[in-house]
């Protein structure tokens, strides 16, 4: 398949992709209370519109509320209350600034589209990035990229996929946070030799995924892990492309302790909100 016909065809795929999101967005007719939470958090000058002394025991119109969910006039350019409402809430703030940014595109009334036009874009990306992993894991197959591409847009268009792409929060960006460390990951084991670049760029993606929800901070453990073993393979810490783990290896037990740590970290986290 020439180069031509590769891109027009994964074109034409995105863009019926991009159809099926646009018809569940158009009959999506209610929000969750975790999509009122992202838009409030972005927006709002509170983390919860209950914080108000006026909530309580009073009757409030439909204003009231859209107030909570929208940006005004006033509150155009302040990203500060993203900053400040996160720093109470438990969330990292990446996803909230791009949705606080999406939202000055919809100003004094509240929209669901901003929120699903960012995940539009990510499930695009997430596409793409799904199709590069597949033609590496079938690289020895016939019709790689066919394949790659039927899977790449069968997975993109499961009632889990576009359930996630109508859903205002921060898991279909976390989805592609996951898919670019695959993705790396199998670059750095093909690669013959130390390979810097890919190594930052891990190191970039780790950054990413941690400011942007809080339950990824699991995951750079492996990374690290996978990093040290890249690097050090050829003390014959890795042989065979599988991992060894030596109880008597003080780098691994280091590593570990780390994941042990991350996992406590989130339990806290949650437990603190419970609490609050």
């Amino acid at each position: 398949m020439n180069k031509k016909k590769e891109i027009l065809i994964i074109a034409i795929l995105i863009i019926v992709e991009v159809g099926f999101i646009i018809i569940g967005g158009i009959n999506k007719s209610y929000i969750h209370m975790d999509e009122a939470y992202s838009l409030g958090l972005a927006s709002y000058d509170k983390t919860e519109i209950q914080a108000n002394e006026d909530f309580y025991n009073n009757w409030h119109t439909k204003e009231y509320y859209e107030d909570y969910l929208a940006v005004n006039d006033d509150e155009k350019g302040n990203y500060g209350v993203v900053y400040e409402n996160q720093k109470n809430d438990v969330h990292p703030p990446l996803y909230y600034l791009i949705l606080r940014f999406a939202m000055g595109f919809s100003i004094n009334h509240f929209s669901k589209w901003p929120g699903i036009i960012i995940n539009i874009i990510i499930y695009i990306l997430i596409t793409l990035v799904m199709y590069q992993i597949l033609q590496k894991l079938l690289k020895n197959e016939k019709n790689q990229k066919e394949k790659s591409m039927i899977i790449a847009f069968m997975s993109s268009i499961t009632l889990a996929s576009i359930t996630t792409a109508l859903y205002i929060r921060m898991y279909a960006l976390a989805t592609l946070n996951i898919l670019i460390a695959v993705l790396l990951h199998i670059k750095l084991l093909e690669s013959k030799e130390k390979n810097t670049k890919i190594l930052v760029l891990i190191g970039i993606s780790t950054l990413v995924r941690c400011i942007n929800t809080l339950l990824l901070f699991i995951l750079p453990r492996n990374a690290i892990y996978n990093i040290y073993i890249k690097i050090h393979k050829t003390k014959g810490i890795q042989k065979s492309n599988k991992l060894h783990y030596n109880n008597g290896n003080k780098w691994n037990n280091i590593i570990n302790n780390m994941a042990v740590f991350n996992k406590a970290y989130v339990f806290w986290v949650q437990r603190a909100r419970r609490n609050r």
